[in-house]
């Protein structure tokens, strides 16, 4: 750091601020995205850090199950980028592989595509117009393949359907033919001579042999390692029949997967079932009684109509894309069918199971934590259903600016600090670098200037009074705002009664000069007062960042020192024992004690209401690590809330995540992919940009200030 004079966000972005010092950040926060390690396909390969940890976006699953979209706009194109920018075209096929990795096969737009654990969709082959080549990566041609899978090294098998060959592609992006001349036929041996007609659908087990559903051939194929082609099951003969290879019978079998003992299961479509296949080709039938429909129940009981994709997870519940009722069903190992999700109507609706609908649902899979990944074919999308969070923006348009509005087409300028009504209808923001405070009503989205007509300081009426460069703010149960007027280093209150005490501004405390004294509110000095919270009591706490210490604040405006004695360092104990390092956010629970976000400490403390100091979380490294206490570790943490039931929320800024950690201790991501940008959905794929406030409203919905993205981001929690 250049000068110790400055607070640690930075935040001297105003260069008509009059400062001790202009410096940079400490720990910027990079666009990362720049310095990740990708394999040729654009995976991201980060082996020091648990597949666990890069999924994690719910902190306790116990909401809803419910549908959400990981990519595609709807829109039937070919574009690339984060998943609800990029756009698909008919996608069929799906599958999951290592680090979190979803395979497509976009089948209109002729290419195999990736969708990596941080949210982005990648071509890893395919020019994107029908035909055959060989090559590498973009300079190989597909013809609508429809099925993918990969195995364990990384090889990607897909079903190449209209050129009737399964092609290879290796960890390199080298595409080849596996098996099949091109003609569409049927015949076994080597792959080079081997026929098959319109495969649809491909399955891989751990020992690198290969299944396919060969649907024009009415048969299921094995090819070994080494390419040979053999049939596991079927005659040829479109119909229905069970037992050994030679006797089964399948009509238009599309859909393949396998489970952990080596069996198989075929969505038999014009079958109407969902068969099973044992490992020496015996076939019987695990759901459905032949004719097409929509019900439930018991193995004769039940109808499916086209089911096209299948699925099976490690406690052997199969998972059916039902193409023609546009549901997603799920049938137990006894082959009993239950809805899973979808309505049964075609359409668009993300959500809870019951209420969603998919368009056509083609393919389906299962990822290692259990999520289930769906083609939704006609809607051009990949679905999830699994438990999250999902991000969206409030307000802001992204550019920094003056213009207010509705929701997203308001703009903002370095928004710091976001607070919430106790009844959750008006949201106050301190837009920093306007030097105002705007209101939002929660409802409609409208955005207004409550106080602020420019740099300064003056007290009085909202149409003359002054900030300079407003940070944290609270807003007590009365209905006063108190914010802290960093620039100006003092705490100001605002008046909400009817006009004309509407929006009138005055001092609690501070003398307006750099440096440090108790007392009365107008003879009390701060030094960068930057977070702010208020107690049932009325009281105020303040985070007086260059100060390091914990000031407390009476409703007549008496200022005293709760914790913190003046050195930047870390220490425990009560009072002034306790040594903190640049503390921004602050946040208060019911029972009166204190959070922190100790930003250089990398740590989160807890003050109880007699000042003695502690850590909740963090080992004081600056880093990214989940954990419980002090095994965790967060990266220059700048905003803190807490809600009724003791959890602590955190805008852990330079990894560009927000936290939840239990009363016990227990850290966890909220949203958030450690990736420097702005993209919105579903939390683990969600990505922020030095994200330094964080509020709650009274449904517990989580609320991010983002001052390099210029908005507000609602994280909305089941």
């Amino acid at each position: 750091m250049a000068s110790a004079l400055v607070p640690a966000i930075g935040l001297l972005l105003l260069g008509s601020c009059k400062t001790p010092a202009t410096v940079v950040r400490k720990t910027p926060q990079t666009d990362s995205i720049n310095l990740v390690k990708k394999d040729s396909f654009g995976i991201v390969k980060k082996p020091s850090v648990s597949l666990l940890k890069k999924r994690a976006a719910v902190v306790d699953p116990v909401g809803p199950l419910q549908v959400f979209t990981i990519a595609g706009t709807g829109l039937a194109a070919n574009t690339t980028g984060p998943g609800p920018q990029s756009a698909l075209n008919a996608p069929a096929g799906i599958a999951t592989g290592a680090n979190g990795n979803v395979y497509i096969a976009d089948a209109a737009n002729h290419r195999i595509c990736l969708f990596n654990s941080i949210g982005l969709l990648y071509t890893i082959a395919g020019t994107g117009a029908p035909g055959y080549a060989e090559g590498t990566g973009t300079s190989a041609a597909f013809n609508s393949p429809t099925g993918v899978a990969v195995d364990g090294a990384g090889n990607i098998y897909v079903a190449d359907q209209n050129n009737n060959r399964i092609r290879k592609i290796t960890p390199a992006g080298e595409v080849s033919t596996f098996a099949g001349t091109g003609e569409a036929g049927f015949s076994e041996g080597p792959g080079a001579t081997a026929k098959f007609n319109a495969p649809s659908a491909i399955a891989v087990d751990a020992a690198g042999n290969v299944y396919v559903a060969d649907a024009g051939n009415q048969r299921i194929r094995k090819i070994t390692p080494d390419g040979l082609v053999r049939t596991l099951a079927g005659n040829g003969n479109p119909g229905y029949g069970e037992g050994p290879p030679s006797f089964a019978q399948f009509n238009n079998p599309v859909g393949i997967a396998l489970d952990a003992d080596g069996m198989i299961y075929v969505a038999d479509a014009n079958n109407y079932r969902i068969r099973k296949i044992t490992p020496s080709g015996v076939t019987s039938t695990l759901a459905g009684n032949g004719t097409p429909g929509n019900l439930d129940g018991e193995p004769g009981i039940a109808t499916f109509n086209l089911p096209f994709g299948v699925a099976v997870d490690i406690d052997g519940t199969v998972y059916v894309a039902d193409k023609g009722n546009h549901r997603i069903r799920q049938i137990t190992p006894g082959g009993v069918v239950s809805p899973f999700a979808g309505s049964a109507t075609p359409g668009y609706v993300e959500g809870a199971l019951s209420a969603a609908k998919f368009a056509l649902p083609a393919g389906v899979a299962v990822d290692s934590i259990g999520n289930v990944l769906v083609a939704d074919q006609a809607n051009n999308r990949i679905r999830e259903i699994g438990y999250s969070v999902i991000v969206s923006t409030l307000v802001g348009t992204g550019t920094a600016g003056d213009g207010v509005g509705t929701g997203t087409g308001a703009q903002l300028k370095d928004p710091m600090g976001f607070a919430i009504n106790s009844s959750g209808t008006t949201g106050y923001i301190a837009n920093h670098g306007n030097h105002q405070i705007r209101s939002i009503n929660m409802s409609t989205g409208g955005v207004m200037v409550l106080d602020g007509l420019g740099q300064g300081f003056t007290d009085g009426p909202r149409q003359v009074a002054r900030l300079n460069g407003p940070f944290g703010m609270a807003v007590d149960a009365a209905g006063f705002i108190y914010v802290a007027d960093m620039l100006n280093n003092r705490i100001r209150k605002i008046q909400l009664r009817e006009p004309p005490y509407f929006g009138w501004v005055t001092t609690l405390a501070g003398n307006g000069t750099y440096g440090y004294a108790d007392g009365p509110g107008n003879t009390a000095a701060f030094y960068y007062p930057a977070g702010v919270a208020v107690d049932a009591a009325g009281f105020v706490y303040v985070t007086d960042e260059q100060n390091n210490r914990i000031r407390k604040i009476t409703p007549d405006g008496v200022v005293s020192t709760l914790a913190g004695n003046g050195t930047a360092g870390f220490a425990e104990g009560q009072g002034d024992a306790a040594e903190f390092n640049s503390p921004n956010g602050i946040a208060v629970d019911a029972a009166g004690n204190l959070y922190v976000a100790d930003h250089y400490n990398n740590r989160i403390r807890k003050i109880t209401p007699g000042g003695l100091v502690s850590t909740l979380a963090g080992s004081g490294n600056q880093g990214f690590n989940l954990g419980q206490g002090a095994a965790a570790d967060f990266n220059s943490p700048t905003g803190v809330a807490v809600d009724p039931s003791g959890n602590v929320y955190v805008a852990d800024t330079n990894n560009g995540r927000i936290c939840k950690i239990t009363p016990g201790g227990w850290v966890t991501t909220l949203a958030g992919n450690g990736y420097a940008g702005y993209v919105d959905g579903p939390g683990r794929y969600a990505w922020f940009k030095f994200p330094t406030a964080v509020t709650l409203d009274p449904a517990g919905n989580v609320y991010v200030t983002e001052f390099s993205n210029n908005v507000i981001r609602k994280i909305k929690v089941q």
